[in-house]
């Protein structure tokens, strides 16, 4: 977007995945090969401190 005050954020590579199941995003998190994703309020002392 041009004349705009903030720049435009650059991702080299952006991978998006769907993942349904909440006992495969977690273990996927703690092993590094998710950087985010969206979790219940009970799996949070699953990987506090992570």
């Amino acid at each position: 977007m041009e004349d705009h005050w903030r720049k435009t954020p650059y991702f080299e590579e952006l991978n998006y995945y769907s993942i349904p199941e909440e006992s495969a995003r977690v273990p996927g998190f703690q092993t590094g090969n998710l950087d985010i994703f969206i979790m219940a309020f009970d799996s949070i002392p699953t990987i506090k401190g992570r």
